[in-house]
């Protein structure tokens, strides 16, 4: 009897520590002149892209902040939220 109600414990303790944790992604893509241009997400480490619908970038959902560069110039900062399974556009011009 001792040795279920360990086993029921243990079970019960390990079923406590698990959490699931369900992660949606949206999407953007550039259009318009992304010659010479980086990006930088939320105050990450910077990377160039290349415009066109064809060209997406995955992104968690959620509010997000995308700077971007022209070489050091920042030419662009949007704040927007994305959403799962949509695609937003940023236009550099």
């Amino acid at each position: 009897m001792k040795r279920f109600l360990a086993m029921l414990l243990l079970v019960f303790l390990a079923g406590c520590g698990s959490k699931e944790v369900v992660v949606t992604k949206g999407y953007f893509y550039f259009s318009g002149n992304t010659k010479g241009v980086e990006i930088s997400i939320d105050k990450g480490q910077r990377f160039g892209v290349v415009a066109g619908q064809t060209n997406l970038y995955t992104i968690v959902s959620g509010s997000h902040t995308i700077d971007v560069y022209r070489g050091n110039l920042k030419i662009i900062s949007y704040t927007f939220v994305i959403h799962e399974g949509l695609a937003r556009e940023i236009v550099v011009e």
